[in-house]
């Protein structure tokens, strides 16, 4: 299958649901080596809901039943941990992605040993999804395997929308704004996330360091 043939068969939906209006990874190279490490604020969103869940399990729970609010009490020990749930698991499935030219390969987290062992393995669903709209095939928890499997990083821009209601209507906003995405693309045409990102001028710069690094192409669904 030749590279035309790729890009017009591949998927073009938004791997990640809603996208980011902020920057979401950094770039760090060191010769062969090339890591996509999650930033601060991207590590620290889903503890804080688990943080925030915590607190409202043992915290509101025990007062809205010691003032008799018992419905509203029943709710919240049941969206708790539901919501804490959630945090844990996004805060989980936030992984470093590494490139390694030495070795031929990439993968999340940390690296499995021996590496050539863990790429025989078969992707672990994860518990908690996130990604796509319930498409299996671009799903890879751990993801790992090798370099020459990687055909070319694609690039997303999808537009989210933000309404926000005043009261009785009055104050309504539509807040708007561009979500960058970048995917890698594997011959058998599934993706993986590599990050997103809420400003075109620093996302380029790193999608051009990515695709130097690994000599792929870039793709973008409005270029030939």
């Amino acid at each position: 299958m030749n590279s035309s043939d790729s890009k017009n068969s591949v998927s073009w939906r938004p791997l990640k649901r809603g996208g980011t209006s902020w920057r979401t990874h950094k770039i760090k190279q060191q010769a062969e080596i090339l890591k996509v490490i999650p930033t601060k604020s991207e590590q620290l969103i889903g503890w804080i809901i688990l943080l925030v869940a915590l607190a409202a399990l043992f915290g509101l729970v025990p007062y809205l039943f010691s003032h008799e609010k018992t419905t509203l009490a029943i709710f919240t020990l049941i969206a708790a941990p539901l919501f804490g749930l959630m945090g844990y698991a996004m805060a989980k499935s936030v992984k470093t992605l590494t490139f390694d030219l030495f070795q031929g390969v990439y993968f999340q987290g940390k690296q499995q040993d021996p590496i050539e062992a863990s790429l025989n393995q078969p992707p672990k669903k994860p518990f908690f999804r996130m990604t796509e709209y319930g498409d299996d095939t671009d799903i890879r928890q751990q993801a790992h395997g090798r370099l020459r499997d990687i055909v070319a990083l694609q690039i997303i821009e999808e537009t989210i929308s933000n309404r926000r209601h005043g009261t009785h209507g009055v104050g309504n906003r539509n807040r708007q704004f561009t979500s960058y995405e970048l995917n890698l693309v594997l011959q058998d045409g599934k993706r993986l996330n590599v990050m997103d990102h809420g400003s075109w001028t620093k996302f380029e710069e790193d999608c051009e360091q990515i695709s130097q690094f690994l000599q792929l192409p870039i793709w973008r669904a409005d270029a030939p």
